[in-house]
């Protein structure tokens, strides 16, 4: 992962969970709504165990 890619998941992360979109994040906000499907919210990315 880049870090503009870091940067634009936090961000995206952020607008979601501002929902009155002042800029800032309290406990006082609505819960963003419920993602449609996770599934296809899921990054391409694959995950591979690795012992150690």
């Amino acid at each position: 992962m880049t870090i503009e890619e870091y940067q634009f998941s936090g961000q995206r992360s952020f607008n979601r969970w501002d929902s009155d979109k002042n800029d800032l994040v309290s406990m006082s906000e609505a819960l963003p709504e419920a993602r449609k499907n996770p599934e296809l919210q899921s990054s391409s990315a694959q995950v591979v165990a690795v012992n150690e």
